[in-house]
């Protein structure tokens, strides 16, 4: 564990730690070893569903871990791997079992879930966020907005500039 992280949970300040560790999750690649200290961060917080999370993305088995990594299935797992792999780090949203590493792949595959495009295919980390299609769609609407804003505004002046001379004639 991080010397910054351990200094923290020392400290009495394990909420500082998890803060610590979920901010690094969010800034990396797949990392089983900073999956592991934030496992172990939340079984301090006994948070143990979600230490399952994380002590299975780690792919370190231990009896404890084992256990937590059980209940995480038990509590959360449903039919299709969409449905779990939903709950992960944007870094372990994979579209299919098979791209998972040993042990997970193996385990995953026990479960019986079915790969579901719902799962990755829509968290992939490449994914597009905005569209040509969508962008076209959004230049439209501006162009709408645009126009409509000139009448608004030109129809404004005129009332503006006819209400001055009505004023400056009486």
């Amino acid at each position: 564990m991080k010397e910054d992280i351990q200094k923290e949970i020392d400290a009495g300040c394990v909420w500082k730690a998890k803060e610590l560790l979920r901010f690094e999750i969010g800034q990396k690649e797949y990392d089983k070893q900073l999956f592991e200290d934030y496992a172990h961060v939340l079984s301090l917080m006994k948070d143990d569903v979600n230490a399952g999370i994380y002590y299975f993305l780690s792919g370190k088995r231990t009896k404890q871990y084992q256990s937590k990594i059980d209940l995480f299935f038990k509590v959360k797992a449903k039919k299709k791997l969409g449905s779990l792999t939903s709950q992960f780090p944007q870094s372990a949203k994979y579209e299919t079992i098979d791209e998972f590493d040993e042990p997970m792949k193996s385990e995953l595959k026990s479960l019986g879930l079915i790969n579901s495009p719902s799962g990755g295919a829509n968290y992939t980390n490449n994914r597009q966020l905005i569209t040509k299609q969508s962008a076209f769609d959004w230049g439209i609407v501006i162009i709408y907005f645009l126009i409509a804003s000139l009448f608004v505004g030109a129809g404004t002046i005129l009332y503006w500039v006819f209400q001055l001379i009505v004023n400056l004639g009486s």
